[in-house]
């Protein structure tokens, strides 16, 4: 498996075919895209871009956005790892993503992120329309999972910070 670059038209068409609920992201969503080859075929994306929530855009955070991959073993992990390199290597402080409360998360513990918080709602995220091309629901009226990483390398005025 290798890292390779892609542009966000190909990572698109691969979160459509293989994520499991989420579409694909528009270009103002997205700073950084993470391509994932294996014997010449794409096998796995991960798109960053500015986190969802506001309050947790301060300009040393960055959100995987969307992850998807094919279902090769160990395919998530690795690009969670490239992901967590890439946002450490440009500067962020921490990186955050979101899982279903269904979801087990295995592959996040196994890089290093770790629970931030729960979703605290009343069981929608966000209330959409949208549906996908295949008839399931956009996204899954269900509590979400905040999970988090941050950078062994913190400067003193960024630990003072209250997040």
């Amino acid at each position: 498996m290798i890292p390779i670059v892609i542009d966000l038209n190909m990572a698109n068409v691969f979160i459509a075919k293989h994520h499991r609920h989420s579409v694909p992201l528009k270009p103002i969503n997205v700073k950084y895209i993470i391509g994932l080859e294996n014997q010449h075929e794409l096998i796995g994306v991960a798109i960053l871009g500015r986190p969802c929530n506001r309050f947790l855009e301060d300009g040393a955070t960055i959100e995987i956005r969307r992850l998807a991959t094919n279902g090769l073993k160990n395919s998530c992990s690795f690009l969670l790892a490239r992901c967590s390199e890439l946002a450490f290597a440009l500067g962020y402080k921490k990186i955050i993503t979101y899982t279903l409360q269904i979801e087990s998360g295995s592959s996040l513990k196994a890089t290093g992120f770790e629970i931030s918080h729960k979703s605290n709602s009343n069981g929608k995220w966000r209330e959409t329309t949208q549906t996908r091309l295949d008839g399931r629901e956009m996204i899954p009226s269900q509590k979400k999972i905040c999970w988090q990483k941050l950078t062994k390398w913190r400067d003193k005025k960024w630990q003072e910070q209250e997040y």
